[in-house]
């Protein structure tokens, strides 16, 4: 959602700007040389004795990175003395932040399905103690099915009011021409 790539674009633009990609332009990217080079302005030429706290705020000086929050875009400005020099760490930048977006979205991946396995689990739990609890029931109840057994149960039911009904008829006809001490009516 907006959200997230919001809040993945101030990740990605912290880490820009952050002591571990200065180590990693340092790394892989020539930073010290690119930056103390003698064809600099001595004003902006960097000292590569600097300690990394001073090499990152340097780093902050000599880039921009801004976020469009309407267009979703990431924009960066590096400068450096030559134009090559601006491209070779611009590109270890771009390959680094890409890397930086891919695990971030592996993790977003990882949580959702994460989440999607545990609402698994606990659905499988849920019909576990539910087939449980219809053994237990068929167990305690000695019915195997339920419903069958309410049918056959309500036919029985149907029969024996039937039987009822005849024999109230038969009492009826029995006390119309016997007394109600006869042996039959009793």
């Amino acid at each position: 959602g907006a959200d997230s790539e919001t809040a993945d674009s101030d990740i990605l633009q912290e880490y820009i700007h952050s002591r571990e990609m200065v180590e990693l332009l340092v790394a892989e990217a020539n930073f010290l040389e690119i930056y103390s080079r003698s064809i600099g302005d001595p004003y902006y030429r960097l000292d590569p004795q600097t300690s990394v706290e001073g090499l990152v705020s340097y780093w902050q000086m000599m880039s921009d990175v801004e976020f469009d929050t309407d267009t979703g875009i990431i924009s960066m400005t590096v400068r450096a003395f030559r134009p090559s020099d601006a491209e070779t760490i611009t590109k270890k930048v771009i390959e680094k932040s890409e890397a930086l977006v891919n695990k971030l979205s592996l993790r977003s991946r990882e949580d959702s399905l994460q989440t999607a396995r545990n609402e698994v689990d606990l659905a499988e739990k849920r019909f576990a103690e539910s087939r449980k609890q219809v053994a237990a029931y068929r167990g305690t109840e000695r019915e195997i099915d339920p419903t069958a057994v309410a049918a056959t149960r309500q036919n029985l039911v149907g029969t024996l009011e039937a039987e009822l009904a005849q024999r109230e008829s038969e009492l009826t006809a029995l006390r119309a021409t016997m007394s109600a001490n006869a042996p039959r009516v009793v």
